[in-house]
């Protein structure tokens, strides 16, 4: 008696594990799911919209890894909207630009290259020729040591004539010459932030020095106490960022 009522429960058994194996190779092939994934979709541990959802996060987190070099973590913030994917890739950009051109200066690389500069100083008064030495205040032009807060601007020598010809003038600051504006905080304020963005968006600027001299370009390359700047007839002349009095977005 007892083997006649075992039979019918494996056969019950054989015949829902079959229903159930059908169930996950249908799942399989119509949604693309993993056996595992089928398997409790199958059985009904979880339900198969939630499983869809979580597979199209994982494509759009790969994708995001791929395209953009995005470790996991933060491209499942992206993909979540838990992060906005044009500022993490703004910050990267930001960081990766003062990684490299954060210490670059016109001083040291005409120190090293001996190539000549033109040079604009307060007071009106401009240098021409190549660097002798530079430590961290002063730079020495031949025999004399002149501090930094007294450059404006400057460009190589080769370029001086169409640096002058970009250069405009508000006349009223030419009239009254300034010194240097000595204390950091009483400094016309620039981030590095608002730089790097008008660099990166290829916006056209115009700038004022403290002395008058205005120049419209663009955003070259940005360094911690330097800047530089395309302007008319295409060259390159590097702003000292003390010596700014404005900066402003042309259009």
């Amino acid at each position: 008696m007892r083997e006649k009522s075992d039979t019918p429960r494996k056969g019950r058994r054989k015949t829902r594990d079959a229903a159930l194996e059908r169930r996950i190779a249908l799942l399989e092939s119509r949604n693309g799911l993993t056996h595992a994934m089928a398997a409790q979709v199958a059985s009904g541990h979880v339900d198969l919209d939630t499983v869809l959802q979580r597979m199209a996060l994982q494509a759009k987190v790969d994708s995001l890894m791929r395209r953009h070099d995005l470790a996991r973590a933060l491209a499942t913030q992206v993909a979540m909207g838990q992060a906005d994917l044009d500022r993490v890739l703004f910050k990267r950009r930001m960081q990766e630009h003062f990684s490299e051109m954060g210490s670059r200066s016109i001083l040291l690389q005409s120190l090293a290259e001996k190539t000549p500069l033109y040079m604009c100083l307060h007071g009106q008064r401009h240098l021409e020729g190549p660097i002798a030495a530079v430590d961290q205040y002063e730079f020495t032009f031949g025999d004399e040591a002149i501090h930094k807060l007294q450059l404006k601007w400057a460009c190589a020598l080769s370029d001086k004539k169409k640096a002058r010809r970009a250069l405009g003038w508000n006349k009223e600051r030419k009239a009254a010459p300034r010194e240097p504006v000595w204390k950091p905080q009483e400094r016309f304020c620039c981030s590095n932030k608002r730089l790097f963005t008008l660099m990166d968006r290829e916006r056209t600027i115009q700038l004022q020095l403290l002395e008058g001299e205005q120049f419209t370009g663009q955003v070259k390359w940005v360094g911690r106490f330097e800047f530089a700047m395309t302007v008319k007839g295409g060259i390159e002349l590097v702003i000292f960022r003390h010596a700014l009095e404005s900066l402003k977005e042309m259009g």
